[in-house]
């Protein structure tokens, strides 16, 4: 018979095994990390606030960029609060937010950019709010240190491009998305809590669709999440609170401000287009929105997302395919494991997939900007090394565990390295402006051209308008309203080819312009014929790697019968060559895929005569910012000069500033046309 000793032991060994070596947890190199990051959390909080404070203050330009889209901003939040007019193009949220500042205290470069400051701040704070005792503090913290020390990032706290103030709301609508819709179980709140989720969410969404038109694709993203989970009723209660959210705002807008279509649809006709700046080569096919992915895929993630980690260099970094596949694969990896393990990081890592993968369709290859893909640097990096850790979470690669403080050690060195090297660049610079020197740093071209901008200001009369191929820039600089030129007007190839036999009457003569061009001898040709021009059609034919195969440059007359037999004479005298089949010779250029543009003169100064347009600033702003090679931007002299080549006596020349690089100012005589 057993003891009671025995059957108690008994009964206690069969409720609590006694632990083995292999049952119990084993605490990795990673978990040890997370440990260390958890302790020390408030201190790295804190640290990297300050140091994205502190950064951000050393790198403030008092100066707006040479792109201008950071002055339209301004322009826009001015004539919104000035003239009642709506912010149309880009996103409306943003310049209405600066024009708060400008109703209190005018248009203050400095106020508006301290602005963005202030967002990328909030930004940082709502990352380490969302993501919390949410995901593992060994990504988390080095991923706010890294983002810390990001030039690339503070570049747009002193801009005021529409970056900054998105990344501060992306930060809150993944803090409420994931507060709402992940952490709590929301059908199980009572129903006030449930609303608010809702609306609060919803407003989000709003928000970054207003701010930036790829915001759009959030709504995709919260879809394809619910879709992940089956969460159905989540799904449709969510696309109706949008939808409530967004309508009365769209009928706001339309009412009030007599603005027509959707936020979204003011900008994506344009963005099918093969060339956004000359719609008459068309839209884009299937074939070619998959070749802008690819080419958008390696601009961006193998060559900007490696220059804001420091690992290549800000001058002409080359792009990598291999690196693109790299990325994509990790952030797979990533993304499939986040699926069971986390929830946050899932939503996360699905969010950055979607709006990356909208983007390098919609915007054109050619644009290359860094701006477009900074809002998702913190959260590609969050991606990034939650591939990693997953990855060497395996069994067989624990032991390589330490490669992951490396990496990170890698990455915040050479951020680091990257930006104390901005900050040493740049003190000049901010001392400069600081005291007061605002040309301090800038090129000739564009001393020569703000110069011209005050100029005019003060010795043109504002009802008569100056066209500038950077208006916004010459509003913040003078104060006063320009009339922007950013591209010489086409004519669709259509309706070029229906006009040529719209008249009878007139026939169709067309000529080599390069031969006329570079022979004085046929300059009594050109004289002649000249009132007659009806277009000007210039084609080039370019290789892969974008050298010129076949180029033409025609001019396109319409003569009347009465006249026809005489010019035909002259011009074959003088051996002239004639083009003849002008539309088979149209359908050539579409078919081959040759760059192309018609410019039908009329229709230009007819558009000049409509804006009030009397001056033309024609500027010689460098192609290449850093190098004074002679190739400037040519829009405004190109657009002048398909004009003059009808009107020879179009223009007068009234003031001029710079030797080197200057800015001309000239008169157009349009009393006489």
């Amino acid at each position: 018979m057993k003891s009671p000793a025995s059957k108690k032991q008994k009964k206690y060994t069969s409720k609590k095994p006694i632990p083995t070596e292999n049952s119990i947890p084993q605490i990795d190199f990673l978990d040890t990390l997370n440990v260390f990051f958890k302790k020390f959390a408030s201190l790295f909080f804190w640290l990297g606030l300050g140091m994205t404070i502190l950064f951000s203050l050393l790198l403030f330009d008092l100066k707006v960029s040479d792109g201008g889209d950071d002055s339209s901003y301004i322009v826009r939040a001015y004539e919104f609060i000035e003239n009642g007019v709506f912010p149309t193009y880009q996103g409306p949220l943003y310049p209405m937010m600066l024009s708060v500042i400008v109703l209190f205290f005018g248009v203050k470069v400095g106020l508006l950019k301290l602005f963005s400051l202030i967002a990328i701040s909030a930004q940082y704070y709502f990352l380490h709010k969302t993501f919390k005792n949410r995901i593992p503090e060994a990504i988390l913290y080095p991923v706010l240190l890294i983002i810390s020390v990001s030039s690339s990032i503070f570049y747009f706290s002193s801009q005021t491009y529409s970056e900054g103030f998105f990344m501060f709301l992306q930060s809150l609508f993944l803090f409420l998305f994931v507060t709402y819709f992940i952490d709590k179980k929301i059908q199980l709140e009572p129903l006030k809590i449930q609303i608010k989720g809702y609306l609060f969410v919803a407003l989000a969404v709003f928000s970054l669709i207003w701010t930036r038109n790829v915001g759009l694709a959030v709504v995709i993203a919260i879809g394809l999440y619910f879709i992940s989970y089956f969460e159905w009723k989540k799904l449709l209660l969510s696309a109706g609170s949008i939808i409530a959210v967004l309508l009365p705002f769209e009928l706001f807008k339309k009412l009030i401000f007599k603005v027509e279509g959707v936020q979204f649809g003011t900008q994506a006709d344009g963005l099918l287009l093969k060339n956004f700046y000359n719609p008459a080569q068309g839209y884009e096919d299937f074939a070619g929105l998959i070749q802008r992915f690819i080419e958008n895929s390696h601009l961006y993630f193998s060559k900007h997302l490696f220059v804001f980690m420091g690992f290549k260099q800000d001058d002409f970094p080359q792009i990598s395919p291999n690196l693109t596949w790299l990325i994509y694969a990790i952030c797979l990896v990533a993304l499939i494991f986040a699926y069971q393990r986390n929830k946050t990081l899932f939503f996360t890592i699905l969010y950055t997939g979607v709006i990356s993968v909208v983007t390098f369709f919609a915007v054109q290859s050619h644009w290359d900007q860094p701006r477009l893909i900074i809002p998702l640097y913190p959260l590609l990096l969050i991606a990034l090394l939650s591939g990693f850790y997953f990855l060497l979470k395996l069994e067989k690669a624990k032991r390589f565990q330490i490669l992951f403080l490396i990496l990170i050690f890698v990455i915040f060195g050479a951020s680091f390295k990257r930006t104390l090297t901005k900050v040493q660049e740049h003190a000049p610079n901010l001392q400069a402006s600081l005291s007061g020197n605002m040309f301090y740093g800038m090129t000739p071209d564009w001393v020569n051209y703000i110069k011209m901008s005050e100029w005019i200001a003060k010795n043109i009369p504002e009802e008569e308008m100056v066209a500038a191929r950077k208006p916004e820039i010459s509003f913040v600089y003078s104060g006063r309203g320009f009339y922007g030129v950013y591209n010489v007007p086409t004519m669709n190839p259509d309706t070029f080819i229906a006009s040529l036999t719209a008249n009878p009457e007139m026939k169709v003569v067309a000529v080599n312009l390069m031969q006329i061009s570079e022979n004085p001898q046929l300059q009594i040709f050109q004289s002649i014929s000249a009132p007659y021009l009806h277009a000007s059609l210039n084609a080039s034919l370019l290789s892969e790697d974008y050298r010129v195969l076949d180029s033409r440059v025609l001019g396109v007359y319409l003569v009347p019968v009465s006249v026809l037999d005489s010019m035909m004479m002259l011009g074959n005298s003088l051996g002239i060559e004639f083009v003849d089949e002008i539309p088979s010779l149209v359908h050539h250029f579409l078919s081959e895929n040759w760059q192309f543009a018609i410019h039908n003169p009329d229709e230009m100064l007819n558009e000049l005569k409509r804006e009030n347009v009397r001056y033309f600033m024609l500027a010689s702003l460098r192609k290449n910012p850093d190098i004074n090679n002679g190739e400037i931007i040519t829009t405004l002299h190109r657009y002048i000069y398909f004009i003059q080549l009808k009107y020879p006596n179009i223009y007068e020349q009234v003031h001029s500033i710079g030797v080197t690089e200057p800015t001309t100012l000239i008169k157009l005589n349009l009393q006489k046309y």
